[in-house]
């Protein structure tokens, strides 16, 4: 999907959840994990 979306991450113009260079990878290494399954756990004050 080309333009720019909330679902851009890099900001490149371009959608991808699959394949080499994707949103996805970034979006799970922001989170502390690399599955689909990851979950970072914290605890509120």
């Amino acid at each position: 999907m080309s333009g720019y979306w909330r679902e851009d991450v890099n900001m490149d113009g371009v959608v991808k959840y699959a394949g080499s260079n994707n949103d996805r990878d970034r979006i799970l290494n922001s989170i502390g994990g690399s599955v689909p399954t990851a979950a970072r756990v914290a605890t509120l004050p």
